[in-house]
C-alpha cells in the first residue's frame, strides 16, 4: 500500500519496536496521504468511516496555514480521545520526515567535506524549525563547511539570547580570575564523600560564587527550545564554558581529573523532541535520562586512582531548582551497588541491586536549588525522575533546566578538543562539539536524519581525539 501511494521509504520494522517507534510509523503512514493508513497504524480502523464522512481523506488538506487548528476541530467532533488526536495531528501536521537517507559521511571527521550537504528532508508544510531560524540552510547544493559556518554565525546567537555573551573578551578575562576556591578541609570532605557514596554535593551559597548569571542561562535554554534548538546549543555562548573553568580546581584537587569537554544540557518539561517537533504527553521531554552509569562497561571498574578516587567524574549543575516533582537526580550510593566496583558482569544492574525489595529504600533523591553542584563518579548508577506537569503546576515549580560536563584522567579519556582552545573555544569549535555530541548521544535523543546530517557537517570542521571520532563516526554510519 505504501509503494502504491508513491511513498519511497517506510520506517524499518526495528524502529517500531524502539522507543517512539509508534510515532515513526504514524509519521510514515501520514506521508501516504490517506488518513486510512494513519488510523490502521494506530489500530483505530473503526474510525475510518467516521472520518471519511467528515471529509477527512487526504492529509494534504491540513498541511497549509491553519491546517492544524482545522484538523483538531474535526477530530474533536469525531469523538476521538485527546491522546490519539494529539498523535494524529503531530503525524499529519508536524511529523519528522522519514523520506530519504542521511548524507554519506566524508572520509574523516577531521577533514572538511567537499560534497554538498544533505538535502533537506523535512516534511513539506512543516520544515525543521532550524530552517526557519537560519533560512540560508535551504540553499541548494550548500556544501558542508558552508552549512557549519551558518550554524556558527555570531550575529545570530547574539541576537537570539542578548542576555548571554558570545566571544566576549571581558568574559574571558573574568573566567581566568574567577576559579572557585575551597579550603583543604572542604576538599577532604568532598573526597571522603566521593569515596564513600560515589558522589558529593555542594549546595548553592557563598561558596559557589558563579561568575555568570545562572537564571539568565536557564532562560536562554528555554529561549533556544522555543526556537527549535536543542539545549546543547547553549555551548555557543560563553557562560557554560566559564562555569566549567571555574570548577576545574575543585575537580583537580578532589580527583586529579581535567575537563574533557563532554557536555550535556537538559530541559525537562520543554515539550519538544530532539527534532524540534512538539512532544507528546509523557514523552522523552518530560523526564530525565533513565538509570545508567556514565561509563558502564566492566572495563571502567579499573578506572580509579590508587587512593580510590575515580578517573572520570561528571559535574552536574541545576540552573533551576531541582526537586522530586520536576525531575531531580536519583542514585544508588556506592555502598549499596555491587556493580560499582565489581562490575555488572553482563547483568542488568537494576536486577542485581534490587534483588531484594528492601533495597529500594537505598535509592537516594538529590534535590538541590539552582546554582548548586553535584559531582559523581562514572560508576554511580543514577537517573533523572519523570516530571508530572499537573503536580508541577499545582506546586508552582519551574521546569528542570541543568547542565553537566565531565572531567577525566588522560590515561582514561583524553579531552575531545585541544586544551589550548580553553577557556573559550572559537565559534566553529563550539558548533563542531555540539554536532559531534548530538551524534554521540543519538541513542538517548534521536535527532532524525536531516539534523544528523547537519550535525555531521558541523562536526566535520574540527579534529577530535581518535576515540571520540570513532564513536561519532560509528553512530552516524549506523
Amino acid at each position: 500500500r505504501t509503494l502504491a501511494t508513491g511513498h519511497k521509504t517506510m520506517t524499518p520494522p526495528y524502529l517500531a519496536a524502539a522507543q517512539g517507534g509508534r510515532q515513526h510509523l504514524v509519521a510514515a503512514a501520514s506521508q501516504c496521504l490517506l488518513f486510512k493508513e494513519v488510523l490502521e497504524v494506530l489500530q483505530l480502523s473503526m474510525w475510518t468511516l467516521t472520518l471519511q464522512e467528515e471529509g477527512l481523506e487526504d492529509v494534504r488538506d491540513f498541511k497549509g496555514p491553519g491546517g492544524r487548528g482545522r484538523l483538531e476541530e474535526v477530530l474533536e467532533e469525531s469523538g476521538l480521545d485527546t491522546d490519539h488526536i494529539a498523535l494524529i495531528v503531530s503525524a499529519v501536521c508536524a511529523a519528522p520526515a522519514v523520506d530519504g537517507p542521511a548524507a554519506a559521511p566524508p572520509p574523516s571527521l577531521g577533514a572538511s567535506p567537499d560534497t554538498p550537504g544533505a538535502v533537506v528532508d523535512a516534511e513539506e508544510g512543516s520544515p525543521d524549525p532550524i530552517l526557519q531560524e537560519l533560512p540560508g540552510l535551504r540553499a541548494p547544493g550548500l556544501a558542508g563547511p558552508a552549512r557549519a559556518a551558518l550554524i556558527a554565525d555570531p550575529n545570530y546567537w547574539r541576537d537570539l539570547c542578548p542576555q548571554l555573551h558570545f566571544q566576549d573578551p571581558e568574559v574571558a578575562r573574568r573566567a581566568q580570575s574567577s576559579v572557585l576556591c575551597f579550603g583543604d578541609e572542604q576538599i577532604q570532605q568532598c573526597r571522603d564523600r566521593m569515596l564513600h557514596d560515589g558522589y558529593f554535593d555542594i549546595i548553592a551559597g557563598a561558596e559557589l560564587d558563579w561568575a555568570v548569571d545562572v537564571q539568565a542561562i536557564a532562560q536562554a535554554i528555554q529561549t533556544l527550545s522555543a526556537h527549535g534548538w536543542p539545549p546543547a546549543f547553549l555551548l555557543m555562548y560563553d557562560e557554560p564554558w566559564v562555569m566549567a573553568h571555574q570548577v576545574q580546581d575543585l575537580v583537580l584537587r578532589c580527583t586529579g581529573n581535567s575537563l574533557v569537554m563532554d557536555f550535556s544540557m537538559f530541559f525537562v518539561g520543554s515539550g519538544r523532541t530532539a527534532r524540534g517537533t512538539p512532544d507528546h504527553a509523557g514523552g522523552p521531554s518530560s523526564k530525565g535520562w533513565p538509570p545508567h552509569r556514565d561509563r558502564g562497561t566492566d572495563a571502567s571498574t579499573t578506572a580509579f586512582n590508587p587512593d580510590g578516587t575515580p578517573q572520570y567524574v561528571t559535574t552536574w549543575i541545576p540552573l533551576t531548582d531541582a526537586s522530586s516533582v520536576n525531575s531531580c537526580l536519583y542514585c544508588v550510593p556506592k555502598a549499596h551497588d555491587p556493580g560499582y566496583t565489581g562490575g555488572d558482569k553482563g547483568r542488568n544492574p537494576l536486577q542485581a541491586i534490587f534483588s531484594r525489595s528492601e533495597n529500594f529504600q537505598h535509592i537516594r533523591a538529590l534535590p538541590c536549588p539552582a546554582g548548586s553542584l553535584l559531582q559523581f563518579s562514572h560508576r554511580l548508577l543514577h537517573w533523572g525522575g519523570a516530571m508530572d506537569p499537573q503536580v508541577r503546576a499545582w506546586k508552582g515549580e519551574p521546569p528542570r533546566v541543568a547542565l553537566s560536563f565531565a572531567s577525566a584522567h588522560k590515561s582514561f579519556e583524553e579531552p575531545y578538543l585541544p586544551a589550548e582552545l580553553l577557556p573559550l573555544p572559537p565559534p566553529s569549535a563550539r558548533a563542531a562539539l555540539i554536532g559531534a555530541q548530538a551524534i554521540a548521544y543519538c541513542q538517548n535523543e534521536d535527532p532524525g536524519p536531516w539534523r544528523m546530517a547537519l550535525y555531521w557537517d558541523c562536526a566535520s570542521v574540527q579534529t577530535f581525539t581518535p576515540r571520540f571520532q570513532a564513536i561519532v563516526r560509528g553512530n552516524y554510519e549506523a
